[in-house]
């Protein structure tokens, strides 16, 4: 069985993690820092504060504009789950908006009322939010980009991020950059920095978390490169036992909060790492993907990498034709895994409220997670694509950038 993900890991990642751990006076002495500027240097200069989780990295920049508790905050009706909890235990209210569509724009706000927005580049791509971007910044509204499934996405020629007021980017296990856990805050206004940097403290994550952390995503990992895989991937390809999958990466991998603090140098250390292989693992990507739009028959602009707009290579989706679950079961069918529904983006105001957000909730039942990672084999890759290529043919998908774009 082809797993639909296999997380990045650096050579050498344990000996970082045992260095910090015996000399952390030596080994840990500017690691945040440096991952900071490194960051800073790829996104134009912008000030970089790396938080222990993404959605912390959101809290401080609203609280690095001035954003209050009580003031509405407008999400995407489909982004991380996650994110509505957070803002909604620190006090924001939740308001959400839909995805972009040509002249389609989506929130059932009144203008004024929103604080702080916070647009999303899902699944790797180069969002077009120019509409909502110039109405939020005439009504004085604080835009904030979720960058989480960069760095690497292009729009322009210019990195994602560093156009806005701010920008959040995720160091989670799943994202281009693995340090297991963590996120970075993104501002060039000097006043928020300050502010954000206040906020992130001296204190990091203590040792237990990240060991669990780094414990949990590995087995995975075991799991993934072992023949058990392909009956636990049938197994939890049954609508009840995904739904208890995903409660299980729950646990492992969207963190729980345990209060805003900084990232902790040995992950900072191992995001290093990741950074130094990054554009080199975006090119093996995007030439997969490549690959797989060839068997769709529909070229993507995004796949190219030298395209001014350019995806950062964390997802490869296709858009299901007929019911996801139908789709998943030809795809195992074939020996290959893919991801549907919540376990590849989540809805968040709630099935009950579809009709308000009709992009959003589109995408939410029809994108298909296809396997695109390093470990893919060259034997496996063409099996993803004769696999592609059969289930278009007999109507069951279709290509995601179906215009070419």
């Amino acid at each position: 069985m082809i797993a639909r993900r296999h997380y990045d890991v650096a050579p050498g990642e344990l000996g970082i993690l045992l260095r910090h751990a015996i000399r952390p006076w030596v080994e840990s002495s500017g690691t945040v820092a440096l991952l900071e500027a490194r960051f800073s240097e790829i996104l134009g200069n912008a000030h970089c504060i790396a938080f222990d989780l993404g959605r912390h990295a959101l809290l401080g920049l609203l609280e690095g504009f001035s954003v209050r508790p009580g003031d509405v905050v407008l999400l995407p009706a489909c982004s991380f789950k996650g994110l509505p909890e957070v803002l909604a235990c620190a006090g924001f209210r939740v308001a959400f908006m839909d995805l972009p569509d040509g002249e389609q724009a989506g929130d059932n706000c009144t203008p004024g009322v929103v604080r702080a927005a916070v647009p999303v580049h899902l699944f790797g791509y180069p969002t077009d939010w120019g509409r909502q971007i110039e109405r939020w910044r005439a009504a004085g509204t604080v835009i904030l980009e979720d960058c989480a499934h960069g760095p690497g996405m292009l729009r322009g020629s210019r990195e994602v991020g560093g156009d806005t007021d701010g920008a959040l980017f995720s160091l989670n296990a799943l994202k281009p950059v693995n340090a297991y856990l963590g996120g970075l805050a993104v501002t060039r206004s000097d006043v928020a920095a300050r502010r954000i940097r206040s906020r992130c403290g001296a204190d990091t994550q203590d040792w237990l978390t990240v060991l669990q952390a780094v414990v949990g995503v590995r087995a995975q990992n075991l799991l993934f490169d072992t023949p058990l895989y392909g009956p636990v991937a049938r197994l939890f390809g049954h609508p009840v036992t995904s739904r208890l999958l995903t409660q299980l990466n729950d646990g492992l991998l969207r963190e729980r909060s345990r209060g805003t603090v900084g990232l902790h140098p040995a992950l900072a250390a191992i995001a290093l790492a990741k950074l130094a292989t990054l554009w080199a693992r975006i090119d093996r990507r995007l030439a997969i993907a490549r690959r797989y739009d060839e068997a769709l028959g529909m070229p993507c602009a995004f796949h190219d990498s030298c395209s001014p707009d350019r995806a950062s290579g964390y997802f490869y989706p296709v858009r299901a034709q007929v019911p996801p679950g139908q789709v998943r079961r030809a795809f195992l069918s074939r020996g290959v895994d893919v991801g549907i529904l919540h376990e590849v983006v989540d809805f968040l105001p709630g099935a009950d409220r579809a009709g308000e957000f009709p992009v959003a909730w589109g995408v939410h039942q029809g994108v298909v997670q296809v396997p695109l990672h390093e470990r893919l084999t060259s034997g496996q890759v063409e099996k993803v694509c004769v696999t592609l290529s059969a289930l278009a043919k007999a109507g069951l998908i279709r290509s995601w950038h179906s215009d070419g774009s």
